[in-house]
């Protein structure tokens, strides 16, 4: 057996064999727990998930030594991960790889001058969280018959306490409680007065949707007896959702059946009628050929009762033929039409030449496939070597030695000379002008003319 507690109350105790599923569920729905050394567990414990070192400066003093065991037991009852350290191996980037919370270190370490004291040094790089964790310990502290008196160093303080400079320049939130000549074997108030601070500062309370899971968990683990499990089937029998689609299918079945049970009733009724009818032409038949024969010719009165029953015979005839159904009759005159009314196979209809392993659906479009190129149509879109390199061509294939092609010589043009007769210096504008024309129309002059004319400057 092992027992769940939730804080110190009692919550059940269940056999070993469902210790597995416990531990499953819990970690399933994100259920925290602590296993302590009886084997029992403790549900939300408050201190879940928190790191914590320890660290006692002198060693050599027993009695502080027992004082900071007893104070690592108290926090491990809340679910705090405690570690111990020695002064001389504490490395602050190893305690933040390890995500420490807090670091606390305990000195005896005291002055005659001040007696019955508590210093309360901190790291001066996390100094806001530090401070912290000392204010809600002296909260808690002050809260006590006789209070021990606390002091906080100032700046000169740390200075001359040099020893404690690993203390100061830690990455952790770290306080040092240095006991000025404190009587260690009474200071239990001092230590629950600790674990109250961090419980407030650290502590974790469950939420309501994790409480409500407790009896999810007490039910699903409570032993079931076989007469237990035998109601409570019944009981969901009981208790069973009727499905409305099952009810409706339940009805169309019992009205499929009746108007079975009626269409049975009806055809007995009209085998039976037959019978009657068919019993009722023999009598007919029988009493026609008694009349016919001679041997109730002397009885009138037995000739009479045989009348009466042709005669009912034959009404009841006349009555059944009134009510019988008319036979359907083919309206449709048309032989071809009728004919055409009846389902039947008609011939595929394949449009084109195509592929056995093509098959086109009947009724839709056929796209015609163009033919293979010919070599006319190559032929007609591009010019032949022969007719633009014929030399070139014969050379190649008859392996003979290239000839240049035969280009007539031509004769180049003279182009006709332009001189410009106009000169910057002119300013005559009727000279501008005569000088224009004669560029755009030149005459055939030598150069010589064209500055004779021009007057002298």
């Amino acid at each position: 057996m092992f027992n769940v507690y939730v804080a110190d109350q009692l919550l059940a105790s269940y056999p070993k064999k469902q210790e597995a599923f416990f531990q499953a569920f819990c970690a399933i729905h994100n259920i925290s727990y602590r296993c302590n050394e009886v084997g029992d567990y403790i549900l939300f414990p408050p201190l879940k998930g928190i790191h914590l070192v320890i660290c006692p400066l002198n060693d050599i003093n027993q009695d502080l030594n027992q004082v900071v065991k007893r104070f690592a037991d108290g926090l491990k009852a809340q679910g705090a991960l405690v570690l111990f350290s020695s002064y001389n191996s504490f490395h602050s980037k190893l305690m933040k790889m390890l995500k420490v919370q807090i670091f606390l270190s305990f000195s005896n370490h005291a002055c005659p001058e001040k007696k019955g004291k508590v210093r309360f040094f901190y790291s001066l790089k996390q100094k806001e969280e530090s401070l912290q964790v000392v204010a809600s310990i002296i909260k808690y502290l002050a809260q006590q018959k006789d209070p021990l008196e606390y002091e906080i160093p100032g700046l000169w303080d740390f200075v001359l306490n040099f020893k404690y400079n690993k203390l100061y320049l830690s990455d952790v939130p770290s306080v040092l409680m240095e006991l000025d000549h404190v009587d260690l074997t009474g200071i239990d108030y001092l230590e629950k007065a600790i674990i109250d601070g961090l419980l407030d500062m650290y502590g974790k309370i469950p939420l309501e949707d994790q409480l409500a899971l407790l009896k999810e968990l007490a039910g699903s683990l409570e032993e079931k007896t076989p007469a237990k499990v035998e109601n409570e089937k019944e009981e969901e029998i009981i208790h069973e959702d009727i499905d409305p689609v099952a009810v409706e299918e339940i009805i169309f079945k019992e009205e499929t059946l009746l108007e079975v049970n009626e269409a049975t009733v009806v055809k007995e009724e009209a085998n039976i009628k037959e019978k009657e009818n068919i019993n009722e032409e023999i009598e007919l038949l029988n009493a026609v050929e008694i009349i016919n024969k001679s041997e109730v010719k002397d009885e009138p009165e037995v000739k009479d009762q045989l009348q009466q029953q042709v005669t009912s015979v034959s009404a009841t005839e006349d009555k059944i033929n009134k009510v019988s159904l008319p036979v359907a009759k083919i309206t449709n005159t048309n032989k071809k039409q009728a004919a055409m009314s009846v389902t039947k196979k008609t011939k595929k209809k394949y449009r084109g030449n195509r592929s056995p392993f093509l098959y086109p659906p009947e009724d839709g479009p056929v796209f015609p496939f163009a033919p293979r190129a010919r070599e006319d149509f190559y032929q007609q879109s591009y010019i032949s070597l022969n007719t633009s390199l014929q030399d070139y061509v014969k050379s190649t294939f008859s392996q003979q030695a290239m000839s240049a092609p035969e280009i007539p010589w031509q004769k180049p043009q003279q182009q006709q000379e332009v001189y410009r007769s106009i000169t910057p210096k002119t300013h005559n504008a009727l000279l501008e002008l005569k000088n224009l024309a004669d560029t755009v129309c030149p005459k055939e002059t030598s150069p010589k003319e064209i500055h004779e004319d021009l007057p002298a400057s």
